[in-house]
């Protein structure tokens, strides 16, 4: 695996950061992240993700926020992460465990060639203070992430266009 670079990632992410304005904007955002990802030939991302004091939960990728208007391609593929972030948040606060005790991140591997992501890990950095009792708990609680089940199980996936009449 070649692990994305911080100084190639500001290259990537300027070039995305386009906005176009037409009925094509997301599909346009998205088929331009692809295709840097292919040009960059890489074959792994680490996607970060911080659980901020006020709760947020924020994907950071090469130390810069991930947002819509960058690239919703890459929103879709930190919402694993994300999701395993909020059960991870929601775990340690119930047990009142310090959230800074754990560092979620999303590491992923990407094949250039087809252009897809093929495996995706969520790693869970624990603190040597975490409580012994709770790793495998912790564990067991972010494999229940939707977002998971969903990437496992996929929907089907339709198009479908409608025809409309405006009344003057």
């Amino acid at each position: 695996m070649i692990p994305l670079k911080t100084g190639h990632l500001n290259s990537y992410l300027s070039s995305i950061n386009v906005n176009i304005y037409n009925r094509n904007y997301n599909y346009i955002q998205t088929r331009l992240a692809l295709l840097n990802l292919q040009r960059l030939n890489i074959q792994s991302m680490i996607i970060d993700i911080n659980i901020e004091a006020d709760g947020r939960i924020v994907p950071i990728l090469g130390h810069r926020e991930i947002t819509m208007n960058e690239s919703p391609f890459l929103i879709f593929l930190a919402s694993a992460g994300m999701c395993s972030a909020v059960y991870v948040k929601a775990f340690c606060r119930q047990r009142k465990i310090p959230l800074d005790l754990v560092k979620v991140s999303q590491i992923m591997n990407y094949e250039p060639k087809a252009n897809l992501v093929t495996a995706i890990n969520i790693q869970l950095d624990l603190d040597e203070a975490f409580p012994e009792k709770y790793k495998e708990a912790l564990k067991n609680v972010v494999a229940l992430c939707p977002i998971k089940k969903h990437l496992i199980t996929p929907p089907e996936f339709n198009v479908i266009t409608e025809s409309y009449l405006v009344n003057c």
